[in-house]
């Protein structure tokens, strides 16, 4: 069905009412009618619909667009490392696989015939190395200026928060992702979890603490959420 020269894909369901759907990249509109509704006043829903189509078109197109690219990790790629974008080299040799940091190059050294998806992990790996060695001296720096010894980290993958604190067992989890992001909203981060080892809530007693430890907190926390935002981190 072609209305206002938009193709709309028609099909006919034992459903109670008319549905349109808008999908995919292409924001494609699909219609599901009833069995025993006409194509004419198929035609007349779309129509008393058509400005509320148009403008869900719109926004799914837009989301689109800001959904990254998956990573091919091959020459020419940019690449985030603690706020700084960077250049793939991908040199192929026999000894691989290995990185190095070049001025504003990532030069990533692999066998001939890897693959993206090895070449993947290869540089999770290696942001992995990065960022433990930039957490290891923070949570040195921050256990010794609060007081909170015998405190227990890792690094893991995580969709949804930063980071997070297990005051029972006083251990902290960090996300991935941080070694994407600019090293004072790092530093941020942990100071967040540390004083979680204080007040599990995020309530005023906790915003107080965090205003003793970290004056600059809200404004980190803003810039945190607009590059992360900006950027499709994590």
């Amino acid at each position: 069905m072609v209305i206002n020269d938009l193709d709309i894909t028609l099909s006919r369901k034992a459903m109670k009412s008319i549905r349109i759907t808008i999908k995919g990249p292409d924001a494609l509109v699909r219609v599901s009618a009833p069995f025993w509704v006409t194509d004419r006043e198929i035609r007349s829903f779309i129509l008393a619909k058509w400005d509320w189509i148009i403008k869900s078109r719109a926004k799914v197109m837009e989301r689109s667009k800001a959904i990254p690219k998956k990573k091919e990790y091959i020459t020419g790629e940019k690449h985030l490392l603690f706020g700084e974008f960077y250049e793939m080299q991908v040199i192929e040799n026999s000894i691989g696989p290995a990185i190095q940091l070049r001025q504003n190059q990532i030069l990533l050294f692999v066998r001939p015939g890897t693959t993206p998806e090895k070449r993947g992990l290869i540089v999770e790996s290696w942001y992995r190395t990065c960022l433990q060695k930039e957490i290891e001296e923070l949570v040195q720096k921050w256990s010794l200026r609060l007081n909170e010894p015998n405190v227990k980290w890792g690094i893991r993958k995580m969709k949804a928060r930063w980071g997070s604190c297990s005051p029972s067992k006083r251990s902290l989890l960090f996300n991935l992702g941080l070694a994407c992001v600019p090293l004072p909203c790092v530093e941020y981060v942990v100071v967040h979890e540390f004083t979680h080892l204080q007040e599990c809530h995020h309530n005023n007693h906790f915003k107080n603490l965090m205003s003793q430890h970290l004056p600059e907190w809200p404004k980190l926390k803003k810039y945190l959420n607009i590059f992360a935002q900006k950027n499709m981190i994590p």
